[in-house]
This record gives structure tokens, C-alpha cells and sequence, in this order.
């Protein structure tokens, strides 16, 4: 049996992490595959975007022992589970998408708040621009009609 996988580098590329009312965005996307700089005052959120990343990369689903898995860690010491899942899933139209490229294509996670101090993931074998009207009215500059989780799971039932 031939298998694709074994022709085909497991190497990936980031290209952008997307944050949807999460981690003090409205919403925002962060193009990782170019030159980056963040700028902002203390405590604007910087680091805790780019320490989403590991909430995206990691096979973890909940924030119980959230220290101990991510190091969550501000001025004041370490952030609980319960202030850490309240930052990144505020609310049932909070998302983060991540893109990834590799040899077989571009692809896209998306996280979502689930259960208590759970989240959950979709995976989408299709670049972000084809996702983006999930969330992202562009024409009228605002957040997509009916920005939910069901929209979101028919989409990917659909495709």
C-alpha cells in the first residue's frame, strides 16, 4: 500500500493565528509568515498572543493544571485555570484559528469554547480566507452574521 505521508515532509509552517473576541481582540489576524512586531503598553496582551500558540499547538483540550501545561505567567505570578480560560473563551463567539501550510496544502484549526474549562477543536483542510466570512463581514467592516459554534460545524460538515 502506497502511503502519502511517507513522501511528503511532516514540516509545517504557521502563517497566521486569528483571534476572535479572545484574548482582548474584537478580532484580529496575525500574519506569522512575515516579519512581526508587536508593539503596545504593558500588559496590552502581547505576550499572552503569541503564548496562544501554545493553546492551538499543544494536544491539550482543557485548562485544568493550566500552569503546569502552558506557564501561564504574568507580573502578579501565575494565572489560574479560571482567569485563563476567561481571557481566551469569554463567551460562546469566542474563537482562535491558527493557519498552517506544509507539503500537502494549507490548512486551519479552530478552537472554541466547549464544556467547563474545555475547549475544542475543527480542522479544516482550506486556507483562512475561505473561513474568514465565519467570522468577519468584510464588505461591512464587523463581525459575521450569526458569529456561532453551529454555524462553524455546518460549515465543516458542508466542506
Amino acid at each position: 500500500m502506497h502511503d502519502i505521508l511517507s513522501e511528503v515532509s511532516l514540516n509545517f509552517e504557521l502563517k497566521r493565528i486569528v483571534f476572535v473576541n479572545s484574548a482582548s481582540h474584537g478580532y484580529s489576524e496575525i500574519m506569522l509568515d512575515n516579519h512581526l512586531a508587536l508593539f503596545g503598553s504593558n500588559n496590552a496582551g502581547k505576550t499572552a498572543s503569541l503564548a496562544a500558540t501554545k493553546l492551538m499547538l499543544y494536544p491539550e483540550t482543557d485548562f485544568n493544571g493550566c500552569y503546569k501545561k502552558f506557564k501561564f505567567e504574568g507580573k502578579s505570578g501565575q494565572y489560574s485555570k479560571e482567569d485563563s480560560y476567561q481571557f481566551y473563551f469569554p463567551s460562546n463567539k469566542s474563537f482562535m484559528a491558527m493557519e498552517i501550510e506544509n507539503d500537502i496544502g494549507t490548512s486551519c484549526v479552530v478552537l472554541y469554547k466547549a464544556g467547563k474549562y474545555q475547549y475544542h477543536r475543527v480542522f479544516l483542510p482550506m486556507p483562512y480566507e475561505q473561513l474568514r466570512p465565519l467570522f468577519w463581514n468584510d464588505e461591512q467592516d464587523c463581525f459575521a452574521d450569526d458569529l456561532s459554534i453551529e454555524k462553524l460545524m455546518a460549515f465543516q460538515r458542508k466542506n
